[in-house]
């Protein structure tokens, strides 16, 4: 098994983590927004925001064959991303009870 990886992007809280399918990209669940990390040769470096939430986002994860992003937040919103840049990201916002 291959020794664990520890990389310090900054010195805040997050709420949540997902790494995608190839490992090249990180999301980050922080404050309102989620941050997009891509691996860039041993590091990872910011690479887009995906902004929408009113609120502290909770949740986020990558789903393993799109690369769809789905965050929550304390808002009681959900919000779908897709796309592959922060200009050409579209969220649905669907409200939950």
């Amino acid at each position: 098994m291959a020794p664990p990886e520890v990389h310090h992007l900054f010195h805040n809280p997050i709420a949540d983590h997902s790494f995608s399918a190839d490992h090249k990209t990180v999301a980050i669940a922080r404050d309102s927004t989620v941050e997009l990390y891509s691996r860039v040769g041993s590091a990872f470096k910011l690479k887009d925001e995906l902004k929408g939430h009113d609120k502290t986002v909770t949740s986020v994860d990558i789903a393993p064959h799109s690369g769809r992003i789905v965050s929550c937040s304390q808002g009681r919103e959900a919000a779908l991303w897709s796309g592959g840049v922060a200009a050409d990201l579209t969220s649905r916002q669907i409200g939950m009870r």
